[in-house]
């Protein structure tokens, strides 16, 4: 029997879109659920309640942050059942991916929780004998697009940290797995009680994440990790004549087998470029 996920969930309200599309099992092509189709306004919303947390939540002391991530490790640990079964009915994945993909998360969140007792300043050495301190602090609303291949690992990699230090997050899971990586990550931050708006989820069918990019100039900084949404977000924003918009990006994909890339102008130095990237993969 099909799963249907009807509601998106949006500064800590769960709302209907006017559209679904389907929810494939790659192992076998079957259904697995309907998911909602979100667009321009469900993104401009969630983007909005991200903005509105953003005060109250990187206020709180970072002990308090650091429980609530703790809670978000104890809800996955006491619904690792379901989460390794979705894992193979959304996923395609085998039963030993899923364990390893849960457990993994589980300690991704206490990690997360024990960084907020790292970001207590740094003393610089000043040549005019003043005193200098560089301070870390929240930078505001961060949008995630996280991939398919580990939709669990990734999308908890990439919004635990950025959660516990005090940012908002947006977050688009990719399309192959919508509940994995987006969804579920709803379920588990309500249960925990984590504050409306600290995480939103919007999740789309193909073709319909690039309108992303039109809200980077609210100050929303862009974090991705799967490879084909990232880069049509990223590329759309400079051949609309908006790169300014693009306040910070982290693109997360192709890194791998010394594999770097790069988006250049139209009138950048491509040779430069080149050689960077050349010096770059060294490391």
């Amino acid at each position: 029997m099909n799963k249907m996920f009807d509601r998106i969930y949006v500064g800590g309200n769960w709302s209907s879109t006017a559209s679904m599309f389907s929810d494939f099992n790659p192992a076998d092509g079957s259904v697995w659920a309907q998911i909602p189709d979100c667009g321009v306004q469900e993104t401009r919303a969630a983007i909005d309640a991200a903005h509105a947390a953003f005060p109250a939540w990187s206020g709180l002391s970072h002990v308090e942050r650091a429980k609530l991530m703790l809670k978000v490790a104890d809800v996955v640990e006491k619904r690792r059942p379901e989460v390794v079964a979705a894992i193979q009915g959304e996923g395609g994945g085998w039963f030993g991916k899923g364990m390893y993909e849960v457990g993994a998360v589980i300690d991704i969140f206490h990690a997360a929780a024990g960084a907020n007792y790292g970001s207590v300043g740094e003393v610089l050495p000043s040549p005019h004998g003043k005193f200098s301190m560089a301070v870390r602090y929240p930078l505001g609303v961060v949008s995630v697009i996280s991939p398919w291949n580990f939709p669990v690992i990734l999308t908890a990699r990439n919004i635990a940290f950025t959660l516990a230090l005090g940012n908002t997050v947006v977050l688009k899971p990719s399309e192959e797995t919508p509940y994995c990586g987006g969804l579920f990550f709803a379920e588990i931050f309500e249960e925990a009680g984590v504050p409306p708006g600290v995480l939103n989820v919007v999740t789309c069918s193909r073709g319909q994440g690039h309108f992303l990019h039109r809200f980077n100039g609210r100050g929303t900084i862009h974090r991705g990790e799967g490879r084909r949404s990232s880069e049509e977000v990223l590329c759309r924003a400079w051949r609309e004549g908006c790169p300014d918009r693009l306040r910070r990006c982290r693109h997360g994909a192709g890194h791998r087998r010394g594999k770097l890339r790069q988006l250049h102008a139209s009138r950048s130095d491509l040779h430069g470029g080149g050689e960077g990237s050349g010096a770059g993969k060294g490391f």
